[in-house]
């Protein structure tokens, strides 16, 4: 049982998987040409049926490749950090980088949101040997999110 549903809620996620054009920064954060092809796994995800977020992850067509079901258009029951990791593919660290702006159009109807409601933009790119496997955009609405940290003194 996950600490959501423990906390009495339930989780829910909606998934489109396809392959773009990498823009141009997805094509900075994954180290590629812009307008590369990319694979991307995009999620609505949703606590009691209300949308929670959206995580939308991009992996070059060469892990694609190698690990097929990037492209499988359902839920990767063990994930797909693991099945790539089972590839040779292995997260040792994260970067990640935080940004507020408006809505798009299309953020804003996913979520529930109206346009003058702010989001967060986490975006949260996976390395191995210094360079970048994946990187995930999650958006986050500015009325719902709260950044809480803990650091040493």
């Amino acid at each position: 049982m996950s600490d959501t549903q423990e906390a009495g809620r339930e989780p829910g996620q909606a998934i489109d998987v396809r392959v773009v054009q990498a823009i141009e920064e997805i094509a900075r954060w994954l180290e590629i040409e812009a307008d590369t092809p990319v694979a991307v796994r995009r999620r609505v995800r949703t606590l009691d049926g209300e949308p929670s977020n959206t995580a939308t992850t991009y992996y070059s067509m060469d892990i694609a490749r190698e690990v097929p079901e990037i492209l499988d258009p359902g839920d990767v029951k063990q994930g797909v950090l693991a099945l790539m990791a089972e590839h040779g593919y292995v997260t040792e660290h994260y970067v990640d980088a935080l940004r507020w702006r408006p809505p798009t159009p299309e953020e804003a109807a996913s979520l529930g949101i109206g346009q003058g409601v702010a989001v967060l933009i986490q975006s949260r790119t996976g390395y191995q040997d210094g360079h970048p496997i994946h990187i995930t955009q999650t958006v986050w609405p500015g009325n719902t999110i709260e950044l809480r940290y803990e650091l040493p003194a």
